[in-house]
């Protein structure tokens, strides 16, 4: 072979060089204790693959039978008896919910498109933070937490809240809020 200072720049002297050298190089490759440490890591990686697979299908399983059972719980469950204003429908008590006026939140100036009207659980204090008397006379009510609907707007701002209260008694004209 002829020193690279030493080579002609004709391309197709050098590409005869180039396949030279490529003959001369083909019997060499990787070692032996090369090739088996290579061979050990493609089959490490493969088992690696294998388990995080096996992982996977094995959480979706886990997954998919939780929510089986719930979904199973809930279609069989028998909610009669709990206090629920359905209970109370199928045991034939008539229930109606006794509801107060809005009342204005602080954002309740800022303009709306659209909103939603949640309904939630509050403490009992924050009645007197609207001026509604807490434990009237008559009320037998001894929760802790009360039941109000608010007005949110799209843009998640409450506008107003008003305060819930279901009751079993009369069937008559709404007597307001106790």
């Amino acid at each position: 072979m002829q020193p690279v200072n030493e080579m002609s720049s004709n391309p197709p002297e050098v590409a005869g060089l180039l396949r030279a050298l490529a003959a001369d190089e083909a019997g060499n490759g990787a070692s032996s204790a090369v090739r088996r440490r290579l061979l050990e890591e493609v089959r490490s990686l493969r088992r690696n693959r294998r388990r995080a697979r096996l992982k996977m299908a094995l959480a979706a399983c886990v997954l998919t039978v939780a929510t089986a059972g719930q979904l199973w719980y809930l279609a069989t469950a028998d909610f009669r008896g709990r206090g629920s204003a359905k209970s109370d429908a199928v045991a034939g008590l008539p229930t109606r919910e006794l509801v107060t006026a809005f009342f204005p939140l602080r954002y309740s100036s800022v303009p709306m498109n659209g909103g939603r009207l949640l309904r939630v659980q509050l403490p009992r204090e924050a009645l007197t933070a609207f001026g509604i008397e807490q434990n009237p006379a008559g009320d037998r009510s001894s929760s802790q937490r009360i039941l109000a609907d608010v007005i949110v707007g799209d843009d998640g701002l409450a506008r107003a809240v008003r305060f819930v209260r279901q009751s079993t008694e009369g069937v008559g004209p709404k007597e307001g809020f106790r």
